[in-house]
């Protein structure tokens, strides 16, 4: 099942842009007014997107762990006690 959730995936890739391709009549007019270049660029866009969400989570989540990973000094004693008094 696994092996062919990918298998889908690129199917779905590959008959996206092959579909659009055929709704184009004998002038060149797309019945749908999109482009092959609209389409890619579409998805593109979506990846960059869902990159960017999971770098920022990671990043959210690495910050997170080592702000509780700090190490506590009687130097910052004070400090810590501010900050959760803050919070």
């Amino acid at each position: 099942m696994a092996r062919r959730i990918p298998l889908a995936i690129l199917a779905v890739l590959w008959a996206v842009p092959a579909w659009a391709a055929e709704l184009v009549d004998e002038e060149g007019y797309h019945y749908l007014h999109i482009s092959l270049a609209g389409l890619w660029g579409g998805f593109f866009t979506f990846l960059i997107g869902i990159f960017t969400v999971l770098v920022g989570l990671f990043l959210y989540f690495a910050w997170r762990k080592a702000d509780r990973q700090k190490t506590r000094t009687p130097f910052t004693a004070d400090r810590d006690e501010e900050d959760e008094q803050v919070f």
